[in-house]
């Protein structure tokens, strides 16, 4: 916690920044040798201090870290890991409910932007988080918890859908079973579904401001992204006959449009952390066409970086397949 606050203060540019950087890395170092500690120490009875560690320590190498390997090294291979042991069961009550509410963001946006299925798919766990969007609905009021659920299908569809197109190309001529053409596509229509029912759903929610132009973002961008897991092979669907749940492109420019809206709004007065909007905007830049758009992403990730130095990654990124995607005109569309 030393290490967050002083390098947030080295961010805001508090006086003596210059000592605060040196005091945070100080601090930082140290907190990485006693977490070695505490891992290697079986008599240690408090093992969710081990996961809160692991987690602050991930939210400083954001802070920090422009290439987001640190990041991942912890959430991969530290938090992650640390949950799947602990079981869903230890996430029910106590801090590590309130540990699992927080770090389950984070799990499913690191998912859905390296397009790896999470740990969260599986029924034990599915059923901790329906939990969560149950007690929101029992205060009549649609939450972010739906949104997170259904990404964390849609990025386990990816997955295995990735591995049959795969499959598919590599094997042209060969006949492919259209049983699993038709339970992958079939899948997609049902998510699809479920994306619709809370859209109109979200329109009579009580839910906080703040939490719905975040929900809101999140489903602009998973409607875009379920039909990249279609429409990015389009060909290879239509070679096999099967219909897919694509959006149409005035669909898609519809989502970039209202994800910059919402973010720009969120990241001017929401007191959300700026983190969470990486994944809408990573999908908004992938599909955004227009010199307007991307000027509008990558603006939006600037103000995010002046937090969180990971953002730069994703601005590296971003420039690279723009580059090789020429700019349209509004003409061209």
């Amino acid at each position: 916690m030393l290490a967050l606050g002083a390098m947030q203060a080295n961010i805001l540019g508090a006086s003596g920044c210059h000592n605060s950087l040196r005091f945070a890395l100080e601090h930082y170092l140290q907190s990485i040798t006693s977490l070695r500690g505490a891992v290697l120490d079986s008599t240690l009875a408090r093992k969710d201090s081990i996961l809160w560690s692991t987690f602050f320590l991930g939210l400083f190498e954001l802070l920090q870290d422009a290439s987001g390997q640190k990041w991942l090294q912890h959430m991969v291979f530290g938090t992650s890991q640390a949950l799947i042991a602990s079981g869903p069961s230890a996430c029910t009550s106590g801090t590590m409910r309130k540990f699992f509410i927080q770090a389950r963001t984070f799990e499913v946006c690191r998912s859905i932007i390296f397009n790896q299925s999470s740990f969260l798919a599986a029924p034990e766990w599915m059923k901790v988080t329906q939990n969560l969007s149950e007690e929101a609905n029992i205060q009549s009021r649609v939450s972010v918890d739906d949104i997170l659920n259904m990404i964390v299908l849609c990025s386990r569809l990816r997955a295995r859908t990735g591995q049959f197109i795969r499959t598919y190309a590599s094997f042209p001529g060969v006949e492919v079973p259209s049983i699993d053409a038709l339970e992958l596509a079939t899948e997609g229509f049902y998510l699809r579904d479920a994306l619709e029912t809370w859209k109109l759903d979200a329109s009579f929610s009580s839910a906080q401001h703040n939490e719905m132009l975040l929900a809101m973002s999140y489903y602009s961008a998973t409607s875009i992204y379920l039909s990249g897991n279609y429409d990015y092979d389009l060909h290879h669907w239509q070679a096999m006959t099967v219909a897919v749940p694509v959006l149409s492109r005035d669909e898609i420019v519809k989502h970039v449009e209202d994800i910059l809206q919402t973010t720009r709004e969120a990241l001017r007065s929401s007191t959300l952390s700026p983190l969470l909007h990486l994944f809408p905007l990573r999908v908004a830049g992938a599909r955004s066409r227009e010199h307007s758009q991307r000027q509008a992403v990558t603006e939006c990730l600037l103000e995010v970086k002046k937090q969180f130095a990971v953002a730069n990654a994703m601005l590296v990124e971003l420039d690279e397949l723009w580059s090789l995607s020429p700019i349209q005109t509004p003409l061209d569309s």
